[in-house]
């Protein structure tokens, strides 16, 4: 009786198993079924589509190798538009694959459904589900925002259009595309001096002494102060801050004397002369030798005069300073044959990594050291006198036209002789 009952339960578990796996091979056929669905589907009396993907890709912004795109702060964003058509046979569950270098990051999509694109590093977007129809087009686009962690020097995207549908090797050049955008990046920083221009006045009964015993007895001090702040965006670069200055005329008399030079802790800085190479701040004595050639120059500038120079290499910062004190060679200045000069002080600042760009006003400053010397008592300048003679033939001449006008000229003054 127990082995009967046994056989019994062992019938019923083989049915079970047995219709257990006839549940999971009908399951299985069924998926089967729906997976060949799609490549059977509008494709005519064949038994597969065959499709052509055509790929356009378009960025909006451009930059070449000469001429490369400026990433700044407030343009750090560009977009990608992307136009996949088919020319042939549906094309099922027709995907966009990107690809894009670490100095860019995915930022959004516009044109389709935000679901339509997962982004992982790489980007895929479904823009033709369930299938892509023949001769349908679908175009949208994918914006990136520069990432200041990673500073390339190229910004590039590949996109891949595929398909679940077949397509002949011989159409899929068509099915790639690439951006590739060189670029530099704009350092924010703020580049100041202090004052742009500085007035030194030389009283008319000043003399030239003989000898020269302080740095007060040289001249008016001038006083450079250049500020470089670090910007918001992107990271600051090494840096080279020139500044160069007129020391003498073309003669060789002395026009300005470096007598200071300080600076934060992050810069290193080299003068073409040392800082008061004389030593008169020391207590040394300064015999004035003979003005060779009283200077005739009005305007004295490094690129038509030489000058000193001061070179500064500065390391990342948030705040760099170089403070220059220069003296006036008032013995100069007396014994020249002019009444006043302008002196102008040029600092250049220089970026040292080739990706790290500054803005044109942040890589010079001018200071203007304006120099006038006071006339004696009772002198009238030269200037003054032209000046007064070009107004008075200027109002002769408004009163003869005056007159011309009024018919002055015009009276009848022949017909009385006459008479």
């Amino acid at each position: 009786m127990s082995d009967r009952r046994a056989h019994i339960r062992l019938d019923e578990d083989l049915k079970c198993k047995y219709l257990i796996l006839i549940i999971s091979i009908i399951k299985l056929r069924i998926k089967i079924l729906l997976l060949q669905i799609p490549f059977t589907k509008d494709c005519g009396a064949k038994n597969k589509c065959i499709s052509d993907l055509v790929l356009n890709v378009k960025a909006s912004i451009a930059g070449d190798s000469s001429s490369p795109f400026i990433v700044k702060s407030r343009n750090d964003r560009f977009t990608i538009q992307l136009s996949i058509k088919n020319k042939k046979d549906s094309a099922y569950n027709t995907r966009a694959l990107v690809q894009y270098s670490p100095n860019i990051i995915f930022a959004g999509i516009e044109d389709i459904q935000k679901d339509s694109c997962e982004s992982n590093h790489n980007i895929t977007c479904k823009v033709g589900y369930p299938f892509l129809k023949p001769e349908e087009e679908i175009s949208f686009k994918i914006s990136f925002q520069f990432n200041a962690s990673y500073l390339l020097e190229n910004a590039t995207v590949d996109v891949y259009a595929t398909s679940d549908s077949e397509e002949p090797p011989e159409t899929l050049r068509d099915n790639r595309g690439q951006v590739t955008i060189p670029v530099k990046y704009e350092v924010g920083l703020i580049f100041v001096s202090v004052f742009k221009e500085h007035h030194v006045i030389i009283a008319a009964n000043e003399t030239i002494p003989t000898a020269i015993n302080t740095t007060e007895q040289i001249g008016d001090e001038v006083t450079l102060h250049y500020r470089i702040e670090k910007g918001e965006h992107f990271p600051m670069p090494n840096l080279t801050l020139q500044i160069l200055y007129p020391d003498v005329t073309t003669a060789k008399n002395t026009l300005l004397y470096l007598t200071a030079l300080s600076h934060s802790q992050n810069a290193i800085c080299k003068s073409s002369y040392p800082v008061d190479h004389l030593k008169i701040g020391s207590g040394k004595s300064f015999v004035l030798p003979k003005i060779k050639e009283p200077t005739k120059d009005t305007i004295m500038e490094c690129d038509t005069f030489g000058c000193a120079s001061i070179n500064c290499a500065l390391t990342p910062s948030d705040i760099s300073q170089v403070n220059v004190s220069l003296r006036v060679w008032k013995p100069t200045i007396i014994k020249a044959s002019i009444h006043s000069l302008t002196l102008v002080v040029k600092a250049l600042l220089r970026s040292e990594n080739s990706s790290l760009i500054l803005r044109n006003d942040h890589q010079k400053l001018e200071t203007m050291i304006k120099i006038s010397k006071e006339l004696p008592p009772g002198s009238v300048p030269l200037w003054v006198i032209l000046l007064s003679i070009f107004a008075g033939l200027l109002i002769l001449a408004l009163l003869i036209f005056a007159l011309w006008k009024a018919g002055f000229f015009k009276r009848p003054l022949k017909k009385k002789m006459e008479k």
